[in-house]
């Protein structure tokens, strides 16, 4: 499975690594209901991407943040520690 968060550290690689291991739709739950973060879940439009990737039909997709100009360093902040939070719940 392609697990790949483009962050500097290997710390943040390693909890994407573990969140991998989970169905999308579950983790995009967990930071819905309990930190109030929508993400987007699923294959968003690239389904033969993420079937190339993983190496056969049917894969899950992923989790996607999305960032921009509006989005405050507090609002990074709070999903980068939840994701980090779910990290150590789910294993």
């Amino acid at each position: 499975m392609y697990t790949d968060l483009w962050m500097p550290t290997n710390e943040w690689r390693l909890c994407h690594s573990i969140l991998a291991i989970f169905h999308p739709d579950d983790v995009g739950r967990i930071l819905n209901e309990r930190y109030k973060i929508g993400v987007r879940t699923g294959q968003h439009c690239a389904v033969n991407y993420f079937n190339e990737v993983n190496g056969h039909s049917g894969s899950p997709g992923n989790v996607r943040a999305s960032f921009y100009v509006y989005n405050t360093v507090e609002e990074v902040d709070k999903t980068l520690n939840a994701i980090s939070d779910i990290s150590k719940l789910l294993v």
